[in-house]
Formats: structure tokens, sequence, C-alpha cells
């Protein structure tokens, strides 16, 4: 939670008998949000995500709903195989509270059809309701669920307690781009234009976002020396950023992070003036990978426009000075599996052994294919 902070405002005024006169206004907290997960997923079912969501919000607070709250596959989501939505039981019983699944984000919105803003009391139940469900008979790995309420261009990684915003801006340059972010704020949060130092961080504001944009990677002041020169990355090495990149396409990683998410070919240097990374724009590239472009990218009447800048990635969190805030709960589902089987056969009357091994869950048998 944000800590309460009193603003104190004294405007004195001069008369002869030296009255003044104060105006006070109090900051309120945000809200915050907290859920249980359900831990394990059985292969082609609709599983509950969360469980014992609580919602709490400042007492000084007069409103006490939101337009909406929005629940992502921050991590693992695998696009066209997994789905978010809310049970039939739920929409049957409150048929004023409606859902989107929007596909490309691995996000659901809930919402009021009607427009009306919904109580938090409200969304709790709603979010209790929201089903995840893989169409693969094979699932594997694990999914992580962030569960937002309010602002549904944010994205959140659970795993670093990040916040993530894609913001269009049409022929931006990186300078432009990079002071932009910087004056962005979220609920106390300094933004930066995002630094993507592992891959469920670059699914997310990458592969996830829905557009493509500059991110905080520059080779400027030292050529095939790509750093992170944004952010708390930004920040390390005397103010030069953290080296992430050494070489053109067939460079390597290098210390701390070992990771780098550049698309077939790239970092290529074309020009010998491409200095800044970039999304790349799906046509050219394989989805959420990045490429280096000049400093204003090329014109919009080339390529297609395939590497005219579309905006940038804003980043919040990790920043001297941050508050702590909870806008966002985070759930797990971990995707359960057969790993490995010792079949017996026996004919005539007596007993056969059958063995079998699961990651996640438990081995239950049955004596016929449909379950009674």
């Amino acid at each position: 939670m944000i800590n309460k902070t009193l603003h104190i405002v004294i405007v004195l005024f001069f008369f002869y008998n030296h009255n003044y006169s104060a105006t006070i206004s109090t900051v309120i907290d945000p809200p915050s949000i907290t859920a249980e997960s359900y831990d394990i997923y059985c292969p082609q079912t609709y599983q509950k995500i969360a469980k014992n969501v609580t919602i709490k919000h400042d007492p000084s607070e007069t409103s006490t709903s939101t337009n909406a709250v929005y629940i992502q596959i921050s991590s693992g989501y695998s696009i066209g195989q997994d789905l978010l939505q809310l049970s039939n039981d739920y929409k049957l019983n409150n048929p004023s509270i409606s859902s989107t699944f929007i596909a490309p984000e691995g996000k659901l919105k809930i919402f009021n059809s009607s427009g009306n803003l919904i109580p938090y009391s409200d969304l709790k139940f709603a979010i209790e309701a929201v089903e995840f469900y893989n169409s693969s008979p094979n699932p594997s790995g694990t999914r992580s669920f962030s569960i937002s309420i309010g602002n549904g261009e944010v994205s959140y990684l659970p795993s670093n307690g990040h916040y993530y915003q894609y913001v269009s801006s049409d022929g931006i340059s990186w300078t432009d781009a990079r002071d932009a972010a910087a004056q962005e704020n979220h609920y106390g949060l300094q933004g930066y234009l995002a630094t993507l130092t592992y891959a469920d961080e670059a699914q997310l504001a990458g592969a996830q976002a829905p557009g493509t944009g500059w991110i905080g990677g520059s080779d400027a002041q030292n050529e095939s020396y790509w750093r992170w020169v944004t952010g708390p990355e930004g920040l390390e090495n005397g103010g030069n950023g953290r080296l992430f990149w050494i070489g053109n396409a067939n460079g390597t990683t290098t210390a701390p992070d070992y990771y780098a998410n550049w698309n077939n070919n790239e970092p290529n240097d074309s020009g010998d003036n491409e200095d800044y990374a970039h999304i790349t724009a799906p046509a050219v590239g394989n989805l959420g990978t990045w490429n280096d472009l000049s400093l204003k990218g090329n014109p919009i009447t080339t390529a297609n426009g395939n590497y005219f800048p579309r905006g940038y990635i804003v980043e919040y969190g990790g920043m001297p000075g941050d508050p702590i805030v909870d806008l966002s709960a985070s759930t797990t589902l971990s995707m359960s599996k057969i790993t490995s089987t010792t079949p017996a056969t026996r004919c005539g009357n007596g007993t056969v052994l059958l063995q079998a091994t699961a990651e996640n869950g438990t081995v239950y048998w049955y004596d016929s294919q449909t379950r009674l």
C-alpha cells in the first residue's frame, strides 16, 4: 500500500488582524487485491483460476467500484490453445456482467454491459468465476495469471512485480519515446522505456503487447555493445547501462542476464546507423522479437512500413523511490500429465498390476473410457 501523505496548504492573508485560512487534502491509497491459486490443471477441463479473492480499498475513497477488471495469462501463454472465460453458471445468474477474451494478449476483460461501474464487492465473485481452458490433450508447463483492477492498458508480470504498457505514437523517434516514457506514472511508479531481461518479460511486453514499439536497448555509445540504457538497468555502471549483447547477428549475450530476443539476422546495423532496439513488426519477424533501427526508423513508404516506429513500451517497477502497490494479484495452474506407464496383461481370473506416474496431480484409474 502507498503510505498516506497529508498535504497542508496554508494561504496567508495579511490584513490588519493577520488572519489566515488553511486547506487540507489527503492522498487516497489505490485499491489492492489478493487471491489464492487452485494449483493443478487437468487436460481439457474448465478450471477456475482463483479463490479467496479479497479486494481492499481506502476508507476515504468515495468510489468503491471500477469500470473493469482484467485477467491475463501473463506467463506460459499458448495462443490458439489457451482460453479464459466466465463460467456458464455465473453468466446465467449475472446477465449484466459481460466478458471479452482478447486472444493476441491472452487477456480477459470483465465489465458491466450497460456501462455502469462494478462494485468491488461484486468483482470478487466475478473473478472467482473465471475459468481456464486448454484445447490440447497434452498441455505442458505452468500458466501464471495476473488479476488487475482498473487500467486494462497495463499488463502485470507476477515474477518481477512490474507493469508494462504499450503506447501508440506513429513516427516517434527513440529519444522522444525514451523521454515520453520517463514522464509516465502508474500509481506513483516511475515509467521508463522497457528493459526486457528474460523470456517471460519479453513475451508479455512484446509478443502479447497490442502493438510493436521502441524498447530501452541501444549501442549508440559503443557500436556492437548493446546496453539497457533506461530504467534501473540504465543506472548501472555509472549510468552507462547494463551490457546485454556484444556483436551483430552472430554475437553473444552477456552477464548477468544472458538473455536477448533478436529476430533472425538481427542486429545488423543496416546503413551503419541502426543503434536502437525495437520490437519487430509481425509481418517480418517472429512475434515479439527485436530488431535494430536508426533513431527515427525507416519512412512509412518503405518496406510496407514494417520498419516505421508505431509506438513504445513503458515499464513500471524497480526504480529508486517507487512505492509498494498491490494493484494486481497473481495465481498459477500447473499442467498435469502422465509421464510414464507400466502395462501388464492377464488371461483368465486373477489380478494385474498397472502402474503410472504423473507430473503434477494424482493418477485415477477407471474401468471404462467414460467417467460415470
